[in-house]
């Protein structure tokens, strides 16, 4: 056992308990095409039993506002069904400057929403590296990014858990170098995508697991044509 993966499973207990959640992902065709929207999708998830929804932040609708929020918080509630989270598609993988702040705003706007909608979960990304960037700055790049967000998400109860999203995560060793770079936090970990490791998945998936503070579950099947 290598002394990262040593330091990751000494940082987690094992949960005491798990519950089922659909993220709206799932049902991105309908949400895409306007055959649902999240209200309907709230209603689908409590049909099907499940005990929660995450609200995917891709299919909210244009031009929101509070009262919105506070209409699918209802009616969550009104089904029986827990927000168990949600996610926005950032990028912290960018030096200083403004297209940076730009990305931090973004999440610290949705740490905002989530509290509206009772999401105590937000899975964020860390992006890619660009042409001629070591890997090295980009780890500091992302952590610096998560670091920038992560008091603001701890002041108002948000857990926000860093998604094996491919690009500079793809890797379990990369994606728990950033989580050491960011440091330990009681309000930070990882959001644990079980398709999203694709060189020795089981090994990966091992590896990072005792940090998980969400799991995404999906089933991935690759031939070797691709």
């Amino acid at each position: 056992v290598s002394s990262q993966e040593s330091r990751a499973q000494a940082k987690r207990t094992a949960p005491k308990n798990m519950h089922i959640s659909l993220a709206a992902y799932s049902m991105r065709q309908a949400l895409s095409d306007g055959s649902m929207d999240l209200f309907g999708f709230i209603d689908w998830c409590a049909e099907m039993n499940l005990a929660g929804t995450e609200l995917t932040s891709y299919y909210f609708k244009e031009g929101f506002d509070k009262s919105y929020l506070h209409e699918l918080k209802r009616r969550a509630l009104g089904n029986g069904v827990t927000v168990s989270g949600t996610a926005v598609a950032n990028n912290f993988c960018l030096p200083p400057g403004p297209e940076k702040k730009k990305e931090i705003d973004h999440v610290r706007r949705w740490i905002d929403y989530s509290v509206e909608f009772f999401a105590p979960h937000i899975r964020i990304f860390a992006g890619s590296l660009s042409d001629g960037v070591d890997k090295k700055t980009g780890f500091g790049w992302v952590a610096d990014g998560i670091r920038e967000v992560l008091d603001h998400a701890a002041e108002r109860g948000i857990i926000l858990g860093l998604e094996n999203h491919g690009g500079i995560t793809a890797r379990a060793a990369d994606h728990l170098a950033i989580c050491d770079a960011v440091g330990e936090h009681p309000w930070f970990g990882i959001n644990l995508d079980t398709g999203n490791y694709r060189t020795n998945p089981y090994e990966e998936l091992a590896m990072s697991a005792p940090r998980a503070v969400n799991v995404q579950l999906k089933v991935e099947v690759f031939q070797e044509d691709g």
